[in-house]
């Protein structure tokens, strides 16, 4: 499982989303202590919805902060 702090922000690909090329939306991590054998983080994203979801549907933002 991949390490995700609270307060980072994500990119979530959603799988259930039918339109072309998975919907993906960034999110912000909520809660990083996963369920007993589950792989899964808390997020809060579409507006104000918390959510458990698996990790592997969550992808690191990488920020270049030499550009500020």
């Amino acid at each position: 499982m991949a390490d995700y702090k609270i307060g980072e922000l994500v990119e979530v690909i959603d799988p259930f989303n039918t339109l072309v090329d998975r919907k993906k939306t960034i999110a912000i991590v909520i809660d990083n202590v996963s369920r007993p054998s589950k792989n899964t983080i808390k997020i809060f994203w579409h507006g104000g919805t918390k959510s458990w979801i698996p990790t592997h549907w969550v992808r690191k933002i990488e920020i270049d902060e030499s550009e500020e």
